[in-house]
């Protein structure tokens, strides 16, 4: 009970009490402000200036909490009562509409809250994948980048965040809400920039055809959308997709995001198109002209058999 009261300035003890006007603790306080008032910036310094070593997580997350009650609660006495400090700031606080982060000012704030890539895997995530992070932002501030290549970082790095704030309570709603927010922003961009005829989509039909002609069923099941996505493989959960016209980065980028919200993996993808002007790791590309004609289906073509794409 020694951490449930404290002295008033005419030295008589006094209440910890939270939003609810419910009894609780002062350590119980510095957790929500901590959760719920602290800025992202403010939180990376305190955990920087808390050791990292030879200390369990838990015990470390016990320290952070506790220099937040030491050094930044500064409680206001009313009533004999301690208010939390995320009431006074409701309290005080009027809502601002901010503009969207552009992708490297979001790219930033990711950097910002994931440990240095050292300790990456102290933290159980891979390093790789961290210093992608920060490699991407400091080639950004040496020189011009190209927003779709910071964009496929930003995704990535934002991925990793849950992990990373695990055992600190989780990423913010703030934080994951903004970086939402420049994602969707780049992807509005994307989408405005690229001709219309390029993004053109497949008929049902058309996928049908090209499905059957190049795996007559096998090892696939048909999920026909509205969009690029034709089939997906049975093993890996890894979409198939038909683009009539032209892959190029803004296609490629309809097709990641058509297969996310299909529920399927996208570490690879399989695309049949016309042609491509972008490829890069993770496409597997046929163009129709590997297969025979998609107007003669007929088992008795005198047409070499198509070579088949790879499911792997």
């Amino acid at each position: 009970m020694a951490d449930q009261t404290n002295l008033s300035m005419t030295g008589e003890p006094v209440q910890f009490v939270d939003d609810y006007g419910m009894p609780t603790t002062r350590l119980a306080l510095a957790q929500d402000y901590w959760l719920n008032v602290m800025s992202l910036g403010d939180r990376v310094k305190v955990m920087s200036a808390i050791p990292q070593g030879g200390v369990s997580v838990e015990a470390r997350h016990k320290a952070i909490i506790s220099h937040v009650a030491d050094n930044l609660l500064d409680f206001a006495v009313t009533d004999g009562n301690v208010l939390s400090a995320r009431t006074r700031q409701i309290a005080s606080s009027e809502p601002t509409q901010r503009p969207a982060w552009t992708v490297f000012e979001a790219l930033e704030q990711v950097q910002a809250a994931l440990p240095d890539p050292g300790f990456a895997e102290r933290c159980g995530l891979p390093r790789a994948a961290v210093a992608l992070v920060s490699e991407t932002v400091e080639r950004a501030k040496a020189g011009p980048a190209l927003e779709a290549d910071m964009l496929a970082v930003l995704r990535q790095g934002k991925d990793l965040l849950p992990a990373a704030w695990a055992a600190h309570g989780g990423v913010s709603k703030e934080l994951a809400d903004r970086l939402d927010a420049a994602i969707a922003a780049a992807e509005q961009r994307t989408q405005q920039a690229a001709p219309q005829a390029a993004r053109e989509r497949p008929s049902l039909t058309f996928k049908e055809q090209v499905i059957k002609v190049a795996y007559a069923g096998k090892g696939i099941e048909p999920m026909m959308s509205e969009g690029f996505l034709a089939a997906k493989v049975a093993k890996t959960g890894r979409g198939i997709f038909v683009v009539p016209a032209t892959l190029n980065r803004a296609v490629y980028l309809d097709i990641l995001a058509e297969a996310r919200s299909a529920g399927l993996q996208t570490d690879r993808v399989y695309v049949f198109a016309e042609r491509a002007t972008y490829t890069g790791h993770g496409i597997e590309i046929m163009k129709f002209d590997d297969l025979p004609s998609l107007h003669d289906t007929d088992a008795a073509s005198d047409r070499a058999a198509p070579r088949r794409m790879k499911l792997a």
